[in-house]
């Protein structure tokens, strides 16, 4: 008998009682079909399928962003491209949030790909999002899906890299948190998710891009090039490129270039601010709003946080909440009243793309004090002014839209929520709301339905920080803690149908705390998650204490739902299952039998369960 568990056929539309979503939950069962099909009952959709779990390819792309390379040359950075291009080996491109480390990567990314060489690109932002671009990068080089669920996939992906012919370019991004890249071993000895090219004649190249500058972070085989700010001179010509010769001359961009410490993202968004207002008619012109870059220059003299001769991440920090303050208070005056507290909303998120048409649910927000009465039009207006302010950027549209807000535009509102507890608390509430909503839709649909996974891919991060989040806030109220929970709920459904099972193990653990808190131990919800825990024990073969799990799950069921309630009988299924693959095929066969006749009783024959 086999060591797994048959194909799974699920059906757990999530915890009893959501509207619109079921009451069913995972049931195991062999099928004799080849193929996976999808069908109907009542108002639970079912996924059959033939294949486990680990095989199903998670939707991640990594291929290059080069949708954020703009027209605008990239100034300042010439001679860092140039030694660049010659790059071997393996080189960490280090600096402040801000110093445009990424920005770099794609122009190096483009390059590259005008060579017509192969260039893979792998967010390292959250541990999700670094090992499914792992993941992906080994199946493109043909690791098959049985060979990267044997525990060894960072050794056979830096082999497979080790044999590519030719120049090849990878790219590792945002990588700030080195304890992510350690991944199966330790990244300063060479066995963690980024590795050495032993072949000193190989023509691979990798990059990473980090905040992360300390050489005793990395290990003695990775070379380390600092990104300083801007020289005055290229600096002042963003200013130019951004806000055009309306706002000043050279010189004078050059100057407040220095104020601004030759920092891109505060450059970008001080020019984007000039565009709009040096574009008015000094007739109708704002007298609050500085037009030129002298008076930028002056409005930040007679503000603190005059930034010091070596820029630190805090004065980086300071200078671009200055900044943003400046255009949140422009947008105000020019109607987008709710500029300022969408933003700070999207900071609430994970530092990862926001689907917004997901999140930003019209109906919710506008029923929130903070949102009050907003409409879809003005949120999607919103949205357009903040990306003319550079305050966030929309991405061409992929399967799923997204916005990006840059983490340190994400830094300084997070610090203006800090200096205001009661926003920050009902701002993380709206948040949690907001992803559990999205995870309950009728459009959102099953994690278990492939066509569905972009969707849920894009939602994983932000379900997963917002639990995170919120379960480390002793202000936060139930509520906020029941919807968190619902959506970290489903971001463990998606971490489990990627095949992550022994995450998604403990993400539902962390769940369960949380649920007990509120609702418990014998709620529904609690033993729906409890539920998922010992089906996540079954799947990495932990039958007996998956059985044992199962089976405490099931005397609670029984007396909080009664013996014949779906969600029971689903329990006594599973458990039978645990049994035969236990080698307990009698047992297994009587308690089959009782649970069929117990459904032939609820459901019918016909039943498909």
């Amino acid at each position: 008998m086999s060591d797994e568990p048959p194909p799974l056929r699920t059906g757990h539309p999530g915890p009893v009682g959501d509207p619109g979503r079921g009451q069913a939950q995972v049931w195991m069962e062999a099928t004799a079909s080849g193929h996976a099909r999808t069908y109907q009952a009542g108002r639970d959709q079912f996924i059959l399928d033939t294949g486990d779990a680990k095989s199903r390819a998670e939707p991640v792309s990594i291929a290059p962003p080069l949708g954020m390379r703009e027209a605008r040359p990239l100034r300042g950075r010439e001679d860092l491209l140039v030694m660049l291009a010659d790059l071997r080996g393996v080189l960490v491109l280090h600096g402040l949030g801000g110093c445009g480390k990424t920005r770099i990567a794609v122009e190096l990314a483009h390059a590259a790909m005008q060579r017509e060489e192969p260039v893979w690109w792998i967010t390292a932002a959250s541990q999700t999002q670094l090992v499914a671009g792992m993941h992906a990068l080994a199946r493109r080089l043909g690791i098959s899906a049985e060979e990267l669920g044997q525990g060894d996939a960072a050794d056979l992906l830096w082999e497979r890299l080790g044999q590519q012919p030719g120049r090849w370019l990878l790219i590792v991004d945002n990588a700030d948190d080195l304890s992510l890249l350690d991944g199966p071993g330790e990244l300063r000895r060479g066995t963690g998710w980024v590795r050495p090219l032993h072949d000193r004649d190989a023509a691979g190249r990798v990059l990473v891009t980090s905040r992360e500058g300390r050489a005793s972070r990395w290990g003695g085989w990775c070379r380390l090039q600092p990104v300083q700010p801007l020289s005055d001179l290229a600096a002042g010509q963003i200013l130019l490129d951004h806000a055009g010769a309306k706002a000043g001359t050279r010189q004078e961009a050059a100057a407040l270039a220095v104020r601004l410490q030759g920092l891109p993202l505060a450059l970008r968004l001080v020019g984007a601010y000039l565009a709009h207002t040096s574009a008015v008619p000094a007739a109708f012109a704002d007298p609050a709003a500085p037009a030129t870059f002298d008076q930028y220059l002056q409005l930040l003299r007679n503000r603190p946080g005059e930034a010091g001769e070596t820029l630190s991440q805090q004065q980086a920090l300071a200078i671009v909440a200055q900044t943003w303050r400046l255009s949140l208070d422009q947008l105000a005056r020019t109607g987008a009243p709710h500029a300022r507290s969408l933003l700070t909303l999207l900071a609430c998120f994970a530092d990862a793309p926001v689907p917004h048409e997901l999140l930003l649910r019209p109906a919710a927000l506008a029923g929130s004090p903070l949102f009050a009465g907003i409409t879809g039009t003005e949120i999607w207006e919103t949205l357009r002014a903040l990306a003319d302010y550079a305050l966030i950027e929309m991405p061409p549209a992929d399967a799923v839209p997204t916005v990006v807000v840059h983490p340190l535009v994400r830094d300084a509102s997070i610090g203006r929520l800090e200096a205001d507890r009661s926003v920050d608390g009902a701002m993380l509430e709206l948040a949690a709301s907001l992803a559990e909503a999205a995870a309950l839709a009728e459009e959102t649909g099953l994690p278990e339905d492939p066509a569905t996974w972009p969707l849920w891919q894009a939602f994983l991060p932000h379900a997963l920080f917002l639990r995170t989040t919120i379960e480390s806030q002793p202000s936060a109220d139930s509520s906020a803690r029941s919807c968190a929970a619902t959506a970290a709920h489903f971001a463990a459904r998606v971490l489990a149908e990627q095949g992550g099972y022994a995450q998604a193990e403990q993400e539902y653990r962390e769940v369960l705390a949380m649920r007990v808190e509120v609702f418990g131990e014998h709620h529904p919800d609690t033993l729906t998650t409890r539920y998922e825990i010992a089906r996540m024990l079954a799947v990495q073969g932990g039958y007996a204490q998956a059985e044992q799990e199962y089976r405490e799950v099931l005397a609670m069921r029984v007396e909080v739902l009664g013996e014949h309630h779906p969600d029971t009988l689903a329990t006594r299924h599973a458990i039978a299952f645990v049994l035969a693959v236990q080698g307990g095929y009698a047992q297994a066969e009587q308690e089959y039998r009782e649970v069929l006749a117990m459904r032939v009783e609820v459901f019918g024959e016909h039943h498909p369960d």
